[in-house]
């Protein structure tokens, strides 16, 4: 893990923490040890700020940048909130449109490309060129999760 920044977050598909690195799980770390990185967090993550102060909490938690923009909360370094779980049902989707165009051929290509469109089913093949015979397919159902085929 070289040329790391001090205090850098990064992402790691192990459960345990390469040398010098330590797991965001919200531990309290004695300053007199980390000095540099204290400097840096603060108590942003708890600690008294005397003796010591925290790393952040990942744990069932995704990172999410501080600061505000047009349309969103304000928040602020070191806050927490959310739910780790959440049913997403149609009404908390933006409403949105966007239609879907797939050649009526059957499929002979295997990779899709700027010029080539879905098409009937082929196996191990979903992709036809040309756009001469595109149609629009049906919108899905409004059941997340599940998907209606054109009828």
């Amino acid at each position: 893990m070289a040329d790391q920044f001090l205090g850098e977050i990064r992402i790691m598909t192990c459960n345990f923490a390469p040398q010098g690195w330590a797991m965001c799980q919200g531990q309290i770390l004695a300053i007199s040890q980390n000095t540099a990185l204290f400097s840096l967090l603060g108590t942003n993550y708890g600690g008294n700020g005397t003796s010591n102060f925290g790393l952040p909490n990942f744990q069932g938690n995704v990172p999410m940048f501080w600061g505000s923009g047009p349309g969103l909360t304000p928040r602020d370094i070191g806050e927490t909130g959310g739910s780790e779980t959440a049913l997403l049902l149609s009404g908390n989707l933006p409403a949105h449109t966007h239609g879907l165009l797939a050649n009526v051929n059957p499929s002979n290509l295997a990779v899709p490309s700027s010029v080539r469109a879905y098409a009937r089913s082929n196996p191990g093949l979903a992709y036809k060129s040309g756009s001469a015979t595109l149609v629009a397919m049906a919108p899905p159902s409004h059941r997340p999760g599940r998907w209606r085929p054109a009828s």
